[in-house]
C-alpha cells in the first residue's frame, strides 16, 4: 500500500535467486550478530513504467521457530535506487 497512489498496479518484472551473494545488509548482519541468510532473492518490481529492485534475505533463525511457519525474511529497497539514498 506503500505506492499505491503513485502506481496502483505494481507487476513482477522478474526475479533472481542468488543464495550464494550476500546483500549489503545480509554482510552487516553477518558480522554484527551472525546470522547468515541461506537465501537471496532480488525481486524486480515495474511500478507503472518505473523499474524498481527489492532484496529479500531468508534466514533460519531457531529462536523463532514456535512462532513462525515460514523462515525469517528481510526486504529491503536496494540501495541501487538512487532515490532511496537521496
Amino acid at each position: 500500500k506503500r505506492y499505491c497512489e503513485e502506481c496502483p498496479r505494481p507487476t513482477l518484472a522478474r526475479f533472481m535467486g542468488r543464495p550464494d551473494e550476500l546483500s549489503l545488509e545480509a554482510r552487516v548482519r553477518l558480522v554484527v550478530n551472525g546470522d547468515r541468510p541461506f537465501d537471496r532473492h532480488d525481486w524486480f518490481i515495474n511500478r507503472c513504467g518505473k523499474e524498481v529492485r527489492y532484496i529479500i534475505d531468508y534466514y533460519d533463525l531457531p529462536e523463532k521457530h514456535d512462532q513462525d511457519k515460514v523462515p525469517a525474511l528481510r526486504d529491503a529497497d536496494s540501495v541501487k535506487s538512487i532515490e532511496l539514498v537521496v
